[in-house]
């Protein structure tokens, strides 16, 4: 009840921005687009599947340390989380999520990277966050290239 008085007496509730987007474009030719989207931690929402999946209106797949809690996620058409198996073919050897640290996705389809500061753990909800999504074919299919193998979904 004392938000409709603060209402009716001209005062508004004062609601911090959960998410955060920014587009930049390069200066040189030709111009690459680079998307960075942000969140708080008092959002509460889950950066992967909140944030990148809803900005970029595509499938991904996530090449990430994860947690057993969180899992690939398929249950909107052209809007699913596909995690990329481990190991992975990196040029003349193998990767494993545990000799890597970096946490990136790739679209499905269209030619964005993504780079994330936070792991793909159930845990990450609660801490800020951002990923820097850049529209490049050629950084794409690099990273394409690895993303071939996904796990099946749940």
């Amino acid at each position: 009840m004392q938000y409709f008085k603060k209402l009716s007496d001209g005062q508004f509730p004062t609601v911090p921005p959960y998410l955060s987007r920014q587009s930049i474009k390069t200066a040189g030719q030709p111009a690459v687009t680079v998307n960075v989207y942000s969140k708080s931690a008092s959002s509460r929402y889950e950066i992967y599947k909140r944030v990148i999946v809803k900005a970029l209106k595509k499938s991904i797949k996530v090449w990430s340390r994860r947690d057993n809690k969180l899992k690939g996620d398929c249950r909107v058409v052209e809007r699913n989380i596909r995690l990329i198996k481990s190991p992975a073919p990196v040029s003349d050897h193998n990767t494993n999520l545990d000799a890597d640290l970096t946490n990136w996705a790739v679209s499905d389809p269209g030619n964005i990277f993504c780079l994330i500061d936070r792991p793909y753990a159930k845990n990450q909800t609660v801490e800020s966050g951002m990923a820097v999504c850049i529209d490049q074919a050629d950084i794409f299919a690099r990273f394409n290239d690895i993303a071939a193998q996904v796990e099946d979904c749940p």
